[in-house]
């Protein structure tokens, strides 16, 4: 019997819980359900950075593939985790703490992933520096943000 694969952006979720188990936190609140339009939005957001890429030059899908989707990843999963801060007129401060702790961690992985991207492919640009690199991810986010195809993810 062919058992369907989960896709990358539940393997990548599944692992973020997995580590905090295996650091013996629990999740600091329970994790927002994902829905189509967030598995949707997370294949054109993986798929317009990959072009985005390979515009720019020398794009390494075994290296840069699975940076994007950890970027694109920690960049929903915030943006889940603030609708839901938003959504449930939390009062409890440490309800409210959690929420805000998720989404800094959250933040933090999307920010790591893109230093790490903008480093992989520094060594591969010699002629950009990392902080160029870094600024055309984040103006491309920018840019999407602005033309509303898809959230802010911050307030």
């Amino acid at each position: 019997m062919n058992k369907r694969q989960p896709s990358t952006f539940t393997k990548i979720s599944r692992a973020y819980s997995k580590i905090l188990r295996d650091l013996g936190e629990a999740p600091p609140v329970k994790m927002p359900r994902l829905e189509q339009k967030d598995r949707d939005e997370f294949k054109r957001l993986c798929d317009n950075m990959k072009l985005m890429l390979q515009d720019a030059g020398d794009y390494q899908p075994a290296i840069d593939d699975l940076l994007i989707e950890r970027a694109v990843t920690a960049f929903i999963y915030a943006r889940k985790f603030h609708e839901h801060l938003d959504a449930t007129a939390a009062t409890e401060a440490e309800t409210i703490a959690r929420i805000a702790d998720a989404i800094s961690k959250f933040d933090a992985a999307f920010r790591n992933a893109l230093r790490e991207l903008a480093a992989n492919r520094r060594e591969r640009l010699k002629f950009k520096t990392q902080a160029e690199v870094e600024g055309e991810l984040k103006e491309f986010f920018e840019q999407l943000e602005a033309a509303g195809k898809v959230h802010k993810a911050y307030g």
